[in-house]
């Protein structure tokens, strides 16, 4: 080997340690971003990456007990140019979704878990006052007329009792289904709830569209952009509705019709999808902006949500509340009215 030859091979090995420590770099910003069950699996794949081993042979040493949805992501990344890239820019989408999250988790907990306090507040109201107050007085003071009171009384401890058990039930379903059910379940559940389903399907489509966004800006095509963002979201929330998706791109359907057709889509987001097959050239801009607005919408219906839940709240408890308190005021009037005219 001449000395040019031997010159060229090390500035050759110095531009590729050049390029995988740029890699390395990307996943430890990566790691910033990403959730904190998430970080030490990025960091380590960023030091196995430093210590010189290729990206694709870092991947396959993932421990299976990485997260799956991280090492579908990272999987699916391998299709584009710069893989580190995609994955840096995934998480910051994540990231800049989580605001919207986290304000509509709060409103679906808000009702659920305030409807549950006034239950239990219900229930141990009525049971101590069954145990202070004794229905035997009415027998005992002779007075009469008295039989639809104690009907109402029995009737409404078990209605709260009723009450109790349908959120108690809901409160253990939903437990269930996020500690061992399948990372979809919460998402079709949470779809079909009235108010909250259409900002959850919206911010759902919307990270789709982000996914989208970003393999077709690497420079692959619909199809095969359809075919990395199902892989990537094999094991998340949208898995069926990815993979539907990339069926109907397979049977030669256009970006936006099926993205207009998925489960995710409904009457408002509708028009705005379809809009994706005429505007030009520059699909991954088109995609960008339509998820821009889907998460506009989802924020303003969530901002509607924050201004509704109060009030509906405490309708919801103060009608649990006020109605064991009335039932009860009631089975007491007779008794003070006599012991008033006694006076």
């Amino acid at each position: 080997m001449t000395h040019s030859d031997s010159i060229a091979s090390q500035v050759l090995a110095a531009e590729v340690t050049g390029v995988d420590l740029l890699n390395a770099v990307k996943l430890r910003l990566a790691a910033q971003y990403a959730p904190r069950g998430w970080r030490s699996w990025i960091i380590a794949v960023a030091q196995t990456i430093e210590s010189g081993i290729p990206f694709e042979s870092a991947v396959s040493s993932l421990d299976s007990a990485a997260p799956r949805e991280l090492r579908q992501l990272i999987v699916s990344a391998l299709r584009v140019k710069d893989p580190m890239q995609l994955v840096l820019e995934a998480l910051q989408a994540r990231v800049a979704l989580r605001s919207s999250w986290r304000e509509l988790l709060s409103l679906m907990i808000y009702p659920i878990f305030s409807l549950a306090f006034a239950t239990l507040v219900g229930t141990l109201f009525s049971f101590m006052l069954s145990r202070v107050i004794d229905l035997k007085y009415i027998e005992e003071f002779g007075l009469t007329g008295m039989d639809g009171i104690v009907a109402a009384l029995q009737d409404q401890s078990q209605a709260i009792v009723g009450i109790g058990f349908i959120v108690g039930w809901t409160l253990i379903t939903l437990a269930t289904v996020s500690i061992v059910g399948p990372p979809w379940a919460l998402t079709s559940i949470g779809g079909g709830i009235f108010l909250f389903g259409r900002p959850l399907r919206w911010i759902n489509l919307t990270e789709l569209l982000n996914r989208f966004g970003l393999f077709v800006k690497q420079g692959l095509s619909p199809v095969d952009a359809a075919a990395a963002v199902s892989e990537s979201f094999a094991n998340s929330g949208q898995r069926f509705a990815s993979r539907a998706i990339e069926k109907r791109i397979l049977l030669g359907m256009s970006l936006g019709n099926a993205l207009a057709q998925s489960s995710l889509s409904d009457n408002l987001c509708r028009p705005v999808l379809r809009m994706l097959d005429y505007r030009g050239a520059d699909l991954g801009r088109s995609l960008h902006e339509t998820s821009h607005i889907l998460q506009q919408l989802a924020d303003r219906r969530c901002r509607s949500l924050s201004a509704l839940m109060p009030m509906l709240v405490v309708f919801i408890v103060g009608t649990v509340i006020w109605g064991l308190i009335s039932s009860y005021l009631l089975s007491l009037l007779p008794l003070l009215r006599m012991i008033t005219s006694f006076a």
